[in-house]
């Protein structure tokens, strides 16, 4: 799952840990990208993955910018 911003230029990758459905990640991580995006003055883009095992995978690849996952992880 992408979400993409309207504006231009080189987005910051947000990458949200898979915990609930694609409706719910974007319903609950859709101010804090615009926050984001307000404050940094550039797009953010809102990632994840089909599942855990993928995520972390991608997190070890270096696809985010930045990582939100649970507290105890």
């Amino acid at each position: 799952m992408v979400i993409k911003s309207r504006e231009g230029g080189a987005a910051l990758r947000l990458g949200v840990l898979p915990n609930v459905s694609a409706r719910v990640l974007v319903t609950s991580y859709q101010p804090m990208r615009e926050y984001l995006e307000r404050s940094l003055g550039r797009a953010v883009e809102i990632r994840s993955a089909p599942d855990f095992r993928s995520f972390n995978g991608r997190t070890l690849g270096g696809e985010f910018d930045l990582v939100v996952t649970a507290a105890h992880l």
